[in-house]
Parts: C-alpha cells; structure tokens; sequence
C-alpha cells in the first residue's frame, strides 16, 4: 500500500503521536496501542484534554521529533521515504536490550522485501496468477499514510499508519467475505436489492443464480453491448451477471468474473456449467481475486461491469483505477451501485453489519462520479437514480453509471 500511495508524498515516521493516540482503560494517554501499560509512555491523562495532552507532552515530542534521518540504518536506505522508518513500538520492544525509539525495526528486511515485491509486481506481462498483496495487518482498516501531510522543500511529508497492534472485531473485507460466504450457501434476503432484470435476460439461467445474486441494479441493460466483446464482471457472485453477458456477446465473445468469495466462485463454477450446456458455448471464465488488485491483463477488456460491489471495497479509488487499467483505449463500463445523498458518519462506517450490506461503505453520488473523473474516465452519465432505502437519517439510492476510457 505504501508503494502505491499518493506520488510525491515522502513518509517520514509512523502516526504515533502526529495524529493518533491511544487511552488506556484508566484514561491514561499513550503514543500507540501497543505501548498501553507501559509507565514510561504515559503521556498525560484525557481529563486534562487530549489536545493539551497532544501538544504538551514531551513523550509525543520525542515520537513526532523522529526522523528517517535519524534513525539506525535508515540514513542510506534507498527506501527510507517508501516506509517511513518502519514502527518505532516494534524498534523499542524488539530492536534490542537498549530500548531506544531509533533503533532499527525488527521487520527491516521484511518491509523491504515487500516494497521490492510491491513495486515489481506491476512490471509483469501478465496479471492473472499473481499474489495477493496485503498493505499491512489487518489490510483495509485504514490508508498506507495516515494524512496530515505538511510541505518541506517543496515536498509533502507524511507519517505512515502502523497497525501493529489493531483492536478491532475486524476489516470490513473480512466481514464482506463472511456474510457473502454464508449468503452463497443460504440466501440472505437481507442483501438483495431492486435490480430490473427482464424475463428474456433471466431465461436460461441456472435455478439457484437469482436466488444468490445480490446487486442493486442490471449494468448490462446500460452497456449497449455487441458480439464478440470482451466482458469484466467486478465481484460476479453466482454469475448472473457474467452469463446474461455471454448471451449477449455470443460464442465469439468473452466473459471474465472475478471474485474473492471462495464459496460464491464455487457456486458460480457450478452454474457456468449449466449454462455452457444451455448456450451450446462455454466463453465465461471466473477467477479470485480482490478488486483493488484485479487478476487480469491489462488493457484486455472493451467493458467492465459491477453490481452493487464498489461500496464494499475499503480503497474505492485503486478499484477505479484497476478499471482503467484494464479496459482498453475507449472502453467503457457500466456500474450498479448504491450512492447516499449525504456523506456516512464514521461510526456507521465502523458497522460490519451495515458495511457488508453495502450500507456504510457507499459513497455520495458526487464523491463516486468524482472518483471516476479524477481517475481519467469521460463521457460519465447517471442513467438510473432510485432510492432503495433510509438508514439514520440517511436516503441511499440505487444507481446505473456509464462512462469511457479516453
């Protein structure tokens, strides 16, 4: 993650005592969850404050005073402004029998293994088979960088976000792939939303693809698609969406779905079957993997469609810019989605429940059409806007939007 951050953004240190801060139990402040209990990092106490505590006391100076430049073996690193000099919790505790803030961190090699993994990874021909790449522990909790960046020299400097240590009941990846496991094997309806599905596009289909498919909208009704065209279905489920495809782009054409639910894939395997038999072709294909790092070549598709899948990926903008990745000169997609009319408060967005039921993950309409035109995509259109449902106050709408590449 800290490999495809923000260009131009040096991280210089972790977040600990910039702009995160632990409480103990007793209401004792820390630098780090990791430091909670030790005497020697007591900061101050949320009685007097936190902002007095953040900005008096001389344990968080000491944290916020450290620089890559000063730390042990970091001066020469190649690499010292991709990892920020690693964590200074981890470098105390384990960095030896000295415990200084600036010693070396434990997992050096490790970090830099990863960065080279990173940074590589993108230079290979092919992306079909490749690792997953995870940014951290716990991936998906939060950014590589923790924000707050300030200028020097020109340049924006930023602390990275360590985890650690991560007391939480879970990632919101983690909480998606549970729920849609379960609901691949038991239908939730819970999950299900308006679609606009015709009765000519669902002839032929397998019993049990309706009955597991949990979008929010028909992207392909949108797509004006033509036989022979390439096809990507970001998070296909049981395929319904891939196989309404196949029907319309016919034996010469190519229909690729990728998911990261290992029970809905199966289901999905299970279903193209059936329907290769009832076509007379077999020309869907479905693969693992997470929509923020696709398993598929780049420029190899002429669409890409979603269903109700975007606002349940914790990194929206890597989704949208795999998009673009992979779509070919002036190919297009067409995305279901749930948008809100109002930006979600962070304490439903920390709601796996609500999360998973892409509820607190969506974005504003204007934040996603935004996220695509920042991306580089043209010609966007919203070609359906209808409300689905109300949470806290909050309208949620079920949306169709269209664009291209170039």
């Amino acid at each position: 993650a800290r490999v495809s951050s923000t260009p131009g953004v040096k991280i210089d240190g972790c977040h600990a005592g910039v702009n995160s801060l632990s409480v103990g139990a007793n209401g004792d402040v820390y630098p780090c969850p990791s430091m909670v209990g030790d005497e020697d990092f007591v900061c101050g106490t949320v009685s007097k404050g936190v902002e007095n505590v953040w900005a008096g006391s001389e344990e968080l100076n000491r944290f916020r005073e450290l620089s890559v430049v000063d730390l042990e073996g970091c001066r020469e690193c190649v690499f010292r402004f991709f990892c920020g000099g690693g964590c200074r919790c981890q470098a105390y505790y384990g960095g030896g029998e000295d415990h200084v803030l600036s010693a070396r961190d434990p997992y050096c090699s490790v970090i830099r293994e990863m960065l080279v993994e990173g940074m590589t990874a993108g230079l290979r021909p092919n992306g079909s088979g490749m690792p997953e790449f995870l940014g951290g522990m716990a991936d998906g909790e939060g950014c590589a960088t923790a924000g707050c960046p300030s200028t020097a020299n020109g340049s924006v400097v930023a602390p990275f976000r360590c985890t650690c240590v991560l007391d939480v009941a879970g990632s919101e990846r983690e909480a998606t792939v549970k729920r849609y496991s379960a609901a691949a094997l038991n239908p939730e309806k819970e999950l299900c939303c308006p679609t606009g599905y015709t009765d000519s596009e669902l002839t032929g289909l397998p019993a049990n693809t309706l009955s597991i498919s949990y979008g929010c909208g028909n992207p392909t009704a949108f797509a004006s698609l033509n036989v022979g065209e390439r096809v990507l279905d970001l998070g296909s489920g049981g395929g319904i969406d891939c196989f309404i495809a196949a029907k319309k782009v016919g034996a010469t054409g190519r229909v690729v779905g990728v998911d990261m639910t290992d029970e809905m894939l199966k289901q999905a395997r299970v279903n193209n079957l059936k329907m290769a038999e009832q076509l007379g072709y077999d020309i869907v294909e479905f693969r693992k993997g997470l929509l923020e790092v696709l398993p598929v070549e780049s420029e190899s598709m002429d669409l890409v469609i979603s269903n109700c899948v975007i606002n349940l990926s914790p990194e929206k903008e890597k989704v949208f810019s795999e998009i673009f990745r992979v779509l070919s000169p002036g190919g297009r997609f067409s995305i279901s989605d749930i948008v809100s009319d109002t930006e979600v408060p962070e304490d439903m967005k920390r709601d796996a429940v609500l999360w998973s039921g892409c509820i607190s993950g969506a974005l504003t309409k204007k934040q996603f059409i935004n996220g695509l035109k920042n991306t580089g995509f043209t010609g966007i259109v919203v070609e359906k806007n209808q409300l689905w449902k109300k949470e806290e106050g909050i309208s949620f709408y079920s949306v169709t939007i269209i664009g291209r590449k170039g």
